[in-house]
């Protein structure tokens, strides 16, 4: 079996390099886990159902907090979709709507 990559969305580069030192960290640590063991195991992780069940969403606490949002494809390519702050309780319409679109870009 092939070894999953790690791609980037052009827009969620720039949303990283926005993001605060210790998310970016924290980022890094949960996509190298995910890279070497398979299965992430330091962060909280959640089905962002309302776009697609394939779509994860990964949480880093805090106050915002820290959300990345990612996806596989079928031959195990991790493709990172988007990177936001949240400082709300609920879902957020911006956020949610972003994801939704990078989705479907990065289906077709």
């Amino acid at each position: 079996m092939k070894k999953p990559t790690v791609s980037v969305c052009k827009p969620a580069e720039r949303e990283f390099k926005e993001l605060p030192e210790q998310f970016k960290k924290a980022f890094r640590t949960y996509i190298k886990e995910t890279l070497e063991k398979g299965e992430p195991t330091s962060l909280e992780t959640l089905r962002f159902k309302s776009v697609d069940p394939s779509i994860v969403e990964v949480k880093v606490k805090g106050r915002p907090a820290g959300r990345m949002f990612h996806t596989k494809s079928v031959n195990g390519q991790i493709q990172i979709l988007a990177f936001a702050t949240k400082s709300r309780n609920g879902q957020d319409p911006k956020i949610k709507s972003v994801v939704e679109g990078r989705f479907k870009a990065f289906k077709q």
